[in-house]
């Protein structure tokens, strides 16, 4: 996948082509190179018009039912697709149905390679069960692991080992689907009576697609499952990934029982996640003095998602919020080419310390080729401060090969104990290794920086003559309440890096509102420095700059409190979706508070 040429901006269509140098070479270790034969991820089943995937059994489809509360092992029946106790909807039988009681018994009845559904009644607990679905027949005819039913409760797995287990290091699994399941490690919860209990070993609990050297993965749907507690794992060196999809789904509350974790593990994988939500995952406590001691504190090594040697992945119209440390946290750790094609669209990004890290870890020049973060929206960074420290950093992208950071919303810093602040920063690490550029032939266009309190810099540009290519185009900087420099940059930029028709404004003083190798520069020194064309010094009267969360809650009527919007995202599910709690409405409002729309790119997916 290649960034475009010619890109349909905020406020102008740029059209000047970008000159790619050839690309670095790839590591020797094939374990450790973007998979060969990867395609983006995308959709395998159709979805009707709420958006929810679209099932049906096949002819020769078993549908088997389990419950806990009404199910008998003895009697439990199996059911063909067409029988009259099903009807036309395995999920909503229409005659009673004689279930299951053990899951055990129900799997032991399915096949594999077979489009066999397992469903489980809606409001029923089973505890300490592993489920391991088997590999459908087809993309068309996937085996289906869901629940049924007309309560509006998933049904639920507790206790310390709950957990979905799809594919293994050892062999691969295609065509299943996993829909409609709650997950929840309840001795992990300080308000269940299991917590702290059987302290002995650590959970086994959450959602695996782990794939390995003799088995990929691929047509693979989890949908609408909620995870308390429990984390998601995907990924594994050696398999190839294709079309595997995370939707619609909720990781809540993760924290780690000893050391360091997040919401998402990734690891050598290729994934759509779309739509899902990621709330408060690495943490249980704020690390201050008054909670030493107390399980679960939040440290820098713990996040909402952490990805490592990601491929052919996107991240689409996701929320996520209150991450111990960083939102989206990925690495490229193998050097030149570790990384291909990594793409987080239009997600939101509420609090946490760092929205986006795409550049840190083992610094290499040209690590992620050809990656894209647009239209995101990043809110209040840093404001509940997990760690204790005082970061609001929005995203940080070094040692790119190609790529495009573009229509992002960088927004609302307000808190004065948060005083580590910036927007973006690009460019290498202090120590810039080996010859040759670290980052090249990446746009930066149509991003909004707007009322970050306390920042150092809206942007920041570190090595620029490590630098090749780099687009800086049709930016707002627009500080206009905050008395900081808007661009500052490490070294002389020379003509590596292009500026050219930005706006520009800071409430500081305006001799200071550039910074070139620790010399402050005004607007007009910048222009004739830089050269830039069609710059612009403007206070820009944006329509509604205030909006946030809270402000978004009483436009819906509601507490305009941030606490009543977390309250109201948890409670999402295919029996409760509301379209108003989803990252696509909330951020077009947001935009619209700027008078701007969605960026498109030619290869946006």
């Amino acid at each position: 996948m290649r960034s475009c040429s010619s890109v349909a901006v905020v406020l102008v269509l740029l059209s000047t082509p970008l000159l790619f140098a050839a690309k670095p070479p790839r590591p020797a270790d094939p374990d450790k190179m973007p998979m060969p034969g990867a395609t983006m991820p995308q959709r395998w089943l159709p979805v009707d018009d709420d958006g929810w995937s679209i099932l049906r059994p096949a002819a020769d489809s078993r549908i088997l039912y389990v419950s806990s509360s009404e199910g008998d092992d003895a009697s439990g029946e199996i059911y063909k697709a067409n029988a009259a106790e099903v009807g036309d909807d395995p999920f909503s039988p229409t005659g009673k149905v004689r279930p299951f009681r053990s899951i055990d018994a129900a799997m032991a009845q399915a096949r594999e390679n077979s489009p066999d559904w397992v469903l489980l009644k809606r409001g029923d607990v089973w505890r300490d069960v592993t489920i391991k679905p088997m590999q459908g027949r087809s993309k068309s005819e996937p085996s289906v692991i869901g629940a049924y039913g007309s309560d509006e409760k998933r049904p639920v797995i507790s206790g310390r080992t709950a957990r979905i287990v799809v594919g293994s290091p050892s062999s691969g699994i295609s065509h299943a689907v996993v829909t409609s399941i709650e997950l929840y490690l309840s001795h992990l919860d300080p308000d269940s009576p299991d917590y702290a209990a059987n302290k002995d070993g650590r959970s086994r609990g959450g959602i695996s697609l782990s794939v390995g050297a003799k088995g990929g993965m691929s047509n693979v749907l989890v949908e609408d499952c909620l995870l308390r507690f429990a984390a998601v794992n995907v990924g594994g060196p050696g398999g190839l990934m294709t079309d595997v999809v995370l939707r619609r789904s909720s990781v809540l509350d993760v924290y780690p029982e000893e050391g360091h974790n997040q919401g998402m593990w990734g690891s050598h994988a290729s994934i759509l996640l779309e739509e899902c939500l990621f709330d408060h995952d690495g943490w249980l406590h704020q690390a201050i003095p008054e909670n030493r001691g107390k399980a679960g504190l939040a440290n820098m090594l713990s996040h909402d998602t952490y990805c490592t040697q990601m491929y052919s992945t996107i991240f689409r119209n996701n929320l996520f919020l209150r991450a111990a440390s960083i939102g989206n946290k990925f690495t490229a750790n193998y050097g030149p080419g570790s990384v291909e094609d990594v793409v987080l669209d239009n997600n939101l990004y509420v609090e946490g310390e760092i929205g986006i890290g795409m550049g840190g870890n083992t610094a290499a020049p040209l690590r992620w080729i050809d990656c894209q973060v647009t239209n995101n929206v990043l809110l209040d960074i840093g404001r509940g401060r997990p760690t204790g420290r005082s970061l609001g950093w929005g995203v940080d992208a070094k040692d790119w090969d190609g790529g495009e950071i573009s229509g992002n919303l960088f927004l609302r810093q307000t808190s004065d104990e948060v005083r580590n602040v910036y927007g973006l920063e690009i460019g290498c690490e202090e120590d810039c290794l080996g010859e040759g550029p670290h980052m090249r032939n990446v746009s930066i266009r149509g991003n909004v920086f707007h009322g970050l309190k306390h920042a150092r810099m809206a942007l920041n540009i570190r090595g620029p003559g490590r630098m090749q290519g780099i687009t800086i185009a049709e930016n707002q900087f627009q500080f206009d309440d905050v008395p900081s420099t808007l661009v500052r940059v490490d070294a002389p930029l020379g003509d590596r890096v292009t500026f050219r028709g930005n706006t520009y404004f800071s409430a500081a003083d305006s001799r200071q509102w550039f910074t070139i190798a620790g010399r402050d520069l005004s607007f007009d020194e910048w222009v004739v420095e830089v050269g830039e064309e069609g710059a612009q010094q403007k206070n820009v009267n944006f329509p509604d700059p205030s909006r946030g969360i809270e402000a978004y809650m009483e436009s819906l009527g509601k507490p305009a409190t941030f606490e009543a919007f977390i309250a109201e995202v948890r409670q999402q599910s295919k029996s409760n979706w509301r379209q108003e709690f989803t990252a696509p409405v909330i951020n077009d409002w947001i935009r619209d508070g700027f008078g701007v729309t969605k960026f498109t790119a030619a290869t946006s997916p």
